[in-house]
């Protein structure tokens, strides 16, 4: 889990309760707490925006304002690398 909402009382508790509700009987779920929940999704994205990867995968501020942040996640960003 990571971002400031995992730091809420019994959040942990209450996902994997949640997420057991829709996963087959049986299936291993287990959830973990990020070292940092406030900053370690940062960290993770400031870290692959500086891979090869990353780098080929700019997005324009007037791409972001004409697409949103919904296509971006559905599309995965790739349609507008093109």
């Amino acid at each position: 889990m990571t971002g400031g909402n995992s730091l809420t009382p019994n959040f942990d508790y209450r996902l994997q309760s949640s997420l057991q509700t829709v996963l087959p009987v049986g299936t291993p779920l287990a959830i973990r707490r990020a070292a940092d929940v406030q900053l370690d999704a940062w960290r993770g994205i400031a870290r692959w925006s500086s891979t090869a990867e990353g780098q080929a995968a700019p997005i324009t501020r007037a791409q972001y304002d004409e697409f949103g942040a919904d296509y971006m996640r559905e599309h995965s960003l790739y349609p507008l690398l093109q």
